[in-house]
């Protein structure tokens, strides 16, 4: 069996249609309950979710969502792109399969009872968007180890931190979220065979369990590390496209790019991990090759301001990280400890392999595939 990687992109989406661009042509499908529907104080809503059949015949649907909101209606349609293709997501999709992907949808809806043109899809806002890629690890690292380096970082205190376990144990996941968007660097082979209750992808079908067999059977060692960014509010979605330089319209023919979804990722790589936080993954781990490299971004330093730069590295480099030593110290040695992580950060001359294989393949975003047997 061949499982493919490829170079997008895009696992889930969440796009908006007017109620002029749908027809609903099967009602007792859409509301099979009197109770799904509520009205309260004009706002009215009904769903239309996979059933327990189509999991069980693996057969993965969209969410369907009817808001009525200021005398306006609206249809929602909630999906994972390579979950429709593919039926999975360890898999990833490519620009080049928009036409069938835009086909698929279309069925699938049209299954559930509601009409909706290709072209009025594909114009479709896009009000949630998650970029994603997973990456095949190398040089004997695990997801687990990885994502137990990554977590010591420092991060806003606007964000909550969340480290998770699941699967007995076996699998991790990192979290930085707000209710607007989120970080998430999961174990995705692990995750695959979670229950749900456990699971990082909640959204599964037993085919995902099939392929996580498959796996452990034929590729003991084989590991995935999944980053996905989770950008659930439209307006923070903008936000972020601004300052990667795109002002188009947030419709999905116009963000379902390998580039923009790329630009996302690698953006938030380096905000959390590579521009503050950089010396958390030195490859030296000499105190006194420090001490040098020290001297040769900063000659003049004396040795008693090195010996506590690297006494500041090695408090943060302990199962806490940066976060557990902030919490540790008054605002005012928070501040000086800040300052010096910055000449720690300059005087690195190398990190970790999996640090660069990471780096490396966020900006490749190439396509591969996997052979398993």
């Amino acid at each position: 069996m061949i499982i493919p990687f490829l170079a997008n992109m895009l696992d889930t989406l969440k796009l908006q249609l007017n109620d002029k661009d749908i027809e609903i042509f099967q009602p007792s499908w859409f509301f099979p309950h009197a109770h799904s529907l509520r009205n309260v104080r004009g706002f009215a809503k009904s769903v239309n979710n996979p059933t327990r059949t189509d999991f069980l015949q693996n057969k993965y649907m969209p969410r369907l969502t009817y808001l009525t909101r200021g005398g306006k209606r609206y249809l929602t349609i909630e999906f994972s792109a390579p979950k429709l293709i593919y039926g999975e997501n360890l898999s990833e999709v490519e620009d080049t399969q928009f036409e069938e992907l835009i086909d698929i949808l279309q069925s699938k809806v049209r299954s559930m009872g509601v009409n909706v043109t290709s072209v009025a899809l594909k114009k479709a806002p896009v009000l949630a968007l998650h970029p994603s890629k997973n990456i095949k690890l190398k040089d004997g690292y695990t997801s687990s180890y990885i994502i137990s380096e990554l977590s010591k970082v420092n991060i806003d205190k606007r964000l909550d931190l969340a480290k998770y376990r699941f699967v007995n144990g076996k699998g991790s996941s990192l979290q930085f979220h707000t209710k607007q968007h989120s970080f998430v660097i999961y174990d995705k082979v692990a995750d695959l065979n979670a229950p749900k209750s456990k699971a990082i992808d909640k959204d599964k079908i037993n085919f995902q369990r099939d392929l996580f067999s498959e796996i452990k059977e034929t590729k003991k060692y084989f590991e995935v590390i999944r980053f996905e960014i989770r950008i659930c509010a439209r307006s923070k979605l903008k936000v972020i496209l601004e300052k990667l330089g795109y002002v188009g319209p947030l419709e999905f023919q116009d963000l379902f790019k390998k580039e923009l979804c790329q630009k996302i990722l690698y953006y938030y790589w380096t905000k959390y991990f590579l521009t503050a936080n950089l010396f958390l993954f030195d490859i030296e781990s000499s105190p006194q090759k420090q001490l040098a490299n020290i001297k040769t971004v900063y000659p003049d330093m004396k040795l008693k301001q090195i010996a506590y730069l690297l006494g500041v590295r090695q408090l943060c480099l302990d199962s806490g990280g940066i976060m557990g030593l902030r919490g540790l110290i008054s605002t005012n040695e928070w501040q000086a400890t800040k300052k010096s992580m910055t000449v720690l950060n300059e005087a690195v001359k190398g990190t970790y392999s999996f640090v660069e294989h990471i780096n490396q393949e966020l900006l490749d975003f190439n396509k591969f595939t996997y052979k398993i047997n």
